[in-house]
């Protein structure tokens, strides 16, 4: 079986994988002028040996507007609410960004579900707390964060392992109580988590996932999503696109117009 027929394969399986009626099409599907992987777009310095699909994902929270419109628009588009991507400090607000990793897609689309829990007052904040992984190199970004938030010596003693996880987040759920200061604390810890990536990766043309969504919205905002309205696309680029390739993101960001949607999933 030649490599092709052994892509195709895996592709269906990735989406076969998901009950059929989580599926949907539209009818552009195999438009011509547009291309399915984002390879093309990537440029000839990339390395090959990734095991990425490289097909171009996006993670909307306007599913119905998709549907009905076959196409997205930037946050620019929208009045700057509401949007995914554009990092911690909104950038290119007149693009779409889009993954050429089905993981990085999958793991946008979990942590907006888990933001809706978070701000709908479902989610304590060692829950958060927990949900990062910062190692001794990062201590110290870790550390900006937690002063802010707790006493300053109960910081210290746990960062120098002088209390334990089970004290320190029972500390976390007292001093950190209501939704939008748990939000609050969440957009803090993906800020100090990038600002630690960055110091390391920042001159980096390898192709990375920060393991960062970088939440721009303001609670209120992210109050407003429909978690029903949550889901992956498929997309197609038109052929003679020029985005910009941002490979620590494993991102690239097109104008909206050189888009279009050819799938949905809801896993």
């Amino acid at each position: 079986m030649n490599w092709y027929i052994t892509s195709q394969i895996q592709e269906r399986r990735r989406w076969e994988k998901f009950p059929p009626n989580l599926q949907r099409e539209f009818p552009f599907m195999h438009e011509p002028g547009y291309k399915r992987k984002a390879k093309p777009f990537l440029g000839e310095e990339v390395p090959t040996e990734y095991d990425f699909d490289y097909n171009i994902y996006h993670v909307t929270t306007n599913l119905q507007g998709v549907i009905g419109s076959g196409r997205l628009k930037s946050r620019l588009e929208l009045g700057g609410v509401v949007g995914l991507g554009g990092g911690l400090v909104n950038e290119a607000p007149h693009l779409i960004s889009v993954t050429y990793s089905y993981d990085k897609a999958t793991r946008i689309y979990n942590d907006l579900k888990f933001v809706c829990e978070v701000v709908s007052g479902k989610v304590q904040a060692h829950t958060i707390f927990n949900s990062f992984d910062f190692d001794e190199m990062e201590s110290g970004f870790l550390e900006s964060v937690l002063l802010e938030w707790v006493d300053r010596k109960k910081a210290k003693e746990y960062l120098n392992g002088e209390i334990s996880q089970q004290e320190f987040e029972l500390l976390l759920d007292e001093k950190i109580t209501n939704p939008e200061e748990i939000y609050s604390f969440w957009q803090d810890l993906e800020e100090a988590k990038t600002e630690s990536m960055l110091e390391v990766f920042e001159n980096s043309a390898d192709l990375i996932d920060l393991g960062v969504t970088g939440f721009t919205g303001s609670f209120e905002d992210m109050k407003k999503i429909n978690y029903s309205q949550i889901a992956i696309l498929q997309l197609v680029a038109r052929k003679n696109s020029q985005p910009k390739h941002v490979p620590m993101e494993l991102e690239l960001r097109f104008r909206p117009q050189d888009l279009r949607v050819v799938r949905y999933l809801q896993p």
